[in-house]
């Protein structure tokens, strides 16, 4: 799931980036080499940002255009939940990496006890915890 939606946000990237900005930059840079007052230098600049905004697939208040803004809830709504669960997986992430170090403390705590030839688990918890690689897997 993580992969498709990396695959997802890195296309969507791409387009961003070459077909959205770069092909309507290189359409401005044309229009501003054409123009010859400032109206149309400032109506090239328009178009650029209009066609940046359409491409984007973002809202845009000035030109209601219904598919536009449906587009653009399903984006936002896709980039949300990616956005939800990236979070999510950090979170398991963080949690997991400070379970394999207190399991690393204890088994560290355990292999000294035991060279100085005590149990290297002396109570029921430890025991348990070991068993079940200190939480890290399930006991059952």
């Amino acid at each position: 799931l993580r992969q498709s939606m990396t695959h997802l946000v890195v296309n969507l990237k791409s387009y961003f980036m070459f077909e959205v900005i770069e092909g309507g930059w290189q359409r401005l840079q044309t229009a501003m080499e054409d123009a010859t007052t400032l109206d149309e230098a400032i109506s090239a600049h328009d178009r650029y940002l209009d066609g940046i905004v359409c491409k984007s697939m973002v809202r845009d208040e000035q030109h209601n255009d219904s598919m536009q803004q449906l587009l653009a809830d399903h984006v936002e709504v896709v980039l949300a939940i990616t956005d939800q669960f990236c979070t999510l997986q950090e979170v398991l992430f963080k949690q997991s990496l400070k379970a394999a170090d207190v399991a690393a403390e204890k088994r560290v705590e355990a292999e000294n006890r035991m060279s100085q030839g005590q149990w290297g688990f002396d109570n029921e918890q430890d025991i348990e915890e070991q068993e079940s690689f200190f939480g890290l897997a399930d006991p059952s």
